[in-house]
C-alpha cells in the first residue's frame, strides 16, 4: 500500500504520491461532474477542503508526440503556459491502474489559496493534463480555438476536461480501450474553451480525439499541437504556432524512424516555447518518466511500481 505524501522539489515542483481508496468509482457511480463545482462538491465529502477549493483550467498551449524506440514508444509533450506549480503525482488507486501524471496545482489552488498536502493530492488526483499509466497508455490535453464550449448531453454519466483523463489512465490498457471508454461519456467544457486529446499505446497506436459539433472524431496521428486536425470546416484552425510547431514534430518524425529518448527531447525543444512550462518524455515500456520543468536541464525521474 502506497502511503500518501509530498515532497518539494523546488519552489515550484513538487512530487507526490497519492494511493488506496480515492473516490473515483463513487464519483461515477453518484453521476460524474459536468463541471469543476461539482467535482469539488464531491470532494469536499471526502476531506476537509476548503468550501472555496475549485478547479480553474484557463488554457494549454502544448506540443505532443509519440515516436518509435528501440525497444518500445516514446511519449512527449510539452506543456506551454504561463509560470504555475508543478506537481508530478504518482497514483496508486486500489481499483484501477497505477499511473503517473502532471499537475498545474494553481489551477486548484488559485481561488482558495495553499492547501493542506492530503486534499491538495486528492484534488490532483482529479486534474491530470497529461499522464501514462502501467499499461504505458498515455494521455495529454492541449487546447484548441476558443468559442466551442462542448456540452454532449445524451443521458450519459458527465465528466470534465481533467476528470476524462483520470478514467483513462485508471481503466484504459489501450487506445482501442481508451475509446471505447470516451463514447460511453458524456463531455463537458466551459468558458467557451475547447480541447482535443492525444493518447497514445504501448503498442504505438497514436490518435487524436476531436469533437466536432458534439460529436467525437478520431484521427490517426503521431503529433498533436493546437489546431484542429478533423477534416471539415475547422480543419487547420488553431492557436498562435501551432502549425509550425506541428511540422517539426512531424519533421522530427520523418527523419528518423528509431528516436532515443534524447532524440525525442530535441524534438520537443525544438517545438518548445519561451513559455513551455514542462516537457515529459513518458517511456512507455520501462513505465518511466523523465520531467524538465522550465528549462532542459537535468531530468527528475520517476518510476511506475504497480507491484506496489
Amino acid at each position: 500500500m502506497q502511503k500518501n505524501h509530498l515532497t518539494k522539489i523546488s519552489e515550484n515542483v513538487s512530487a507526490g504520491v497519492c494511493g488506496g481508496d480515492l473516490g473515483f468509482e463513487r464519483f461515477l457511480e453518484r453521476g460524474g461532474a459536468s463541471d469543476e463545482d461539482e467535482i469539488f462538491a464531491f470532494l469536499a465529502e471526502m476531506t476537509n477542503a476548503p468550501d472555496a477549493l475549485r478547479f480553474s483550467v484557463d488554457g494549454t498551449g502544448c506540443s505532443t508526440m509519440q515516436a518509435k524506440g528501440q525497444n518500445g514508444y516514446y511519449f512527449g509533450r510539452n506543456f506551454d503556459w504561463g509560470d504555475c506549480r508543478i506537481l508530478i503525482l504518482s497514483s496508486y488507486p486500489e481499483n484501477g491502474y497505477a499511473s503517473v501524471s502532471c499537475v498545474d496545482t494553481d489551477f486548484i489552488t488559485q481561488s482558495c489559496g495553499d492547501l493542506p498536502d492530503d486534499p491538495l493530492l486528492l484534488a490532483a488526483y482529479y486534474a491530470p493534463l497529461d499522464g501514462m499509466n502501467e499499461k504505458g497508455l498515455c494521455i495529454s490535453v492541449n487546447q484548441l480555438p476558443d468559442g466551442m464550449s462542448l456540452h454532449q448531453n445524451t443521458g450519459k454519466v458527465p465528466l470534465t476536461i481533467t476528470t476524462v483523463i483520470r478514467l483513462l489512465l485508471d481503466r484504459a490498457a489501450d487506445t482501442e480501450e481508451a475509446l471505447a471508454l470516451l463514447r460511453q461519456y458524456d463531455l463537458h467544457t466551459y468558458r467557451g474553451m475547447v480541447f482535443h486529446y492525444m493518447i497514445a499505446d504501448a503498442a504505438g497506436h497514436s490518435v487524436c480525439v476531436e469533437y466536432i459539433d458534439g460529436q467525437m472524431s478520431v484521427i490517426e496521428t503521431s503529433a498533436v499541437t493546437n489546431h484542429y486536425l478533423t477534416p471539415g470546416p475547422y480543419f487547420g484552425q488553431g492557436r498562435g504556432n501551432s502549425q509550425e510547431r506541428f511540422d517539426a514534430l512531424t519533421s522530427a518524425l520523418t527523419e528518423k524512424e528509431i528516436m532515443t529518448s534524447e532524440d525525442v527531447l530535441a524534438a520537443m525543444k525544438n517545438a518548445g516555447q519561451a513559455h513551455t512550462q514542462w516537457t515529459v518524455i513518458y517511456d512507455q515500456s520501462a513505465l518511466t518518466a523523465s520531467f524538465r520543468a522550465k528549462t532542459y536541464d537535468t531530468p527528475l525521474s520517476f518510476a511506475l511500481h504497480p507491484e506496489d
